[in-house]
């Protein structure tokens, strides 16, 4: 998964892997596609000060393997990537912890 910003370094939206693999299989047609017939604006990005039950909820509505942290301090600015498989093993983690 891919994150993409604007000229102004801003978050825009996101390409998905499954998407690329798709579009792999009509070799033809890779040289004539740009990045927005592909990308997904309508993925939310996620804020460093959400909570894990807010991304989770986040993920349980898409289907998407990882989101983009922005932070909106500064100007929605890409921070990261956070995974679904990597939520799930830090919730695990706190759930063993208590």
């Amino acid at each position: 998964d891919f994150v993409v910003i604007n000229t102004s370094g801003q978050y825009a939206g996101m390409v998905i892997g499954d998407d690329i693999r798709t579009t792999l299989f009509e070799r033809e047609a890779v040289p004539l596609l740009v990045v927005a017939e592909i990308m997904h604006e309508e993925l939310p990005p996620v804020q460093p000060d959400e909570t894990l039950d807010m991304v989770m909820d986040k993920f349980s509505v898409l289907d998407v393997g990882s989101l983009a942290v922005v932070d909106t301090s500064s100007g929605h600015k890409i921070k990261g990537l956070i995974t679904r498989g990597r939520l799930m093993r830090t919730y695990r983690k706190a759930l063993e912890e208590t």
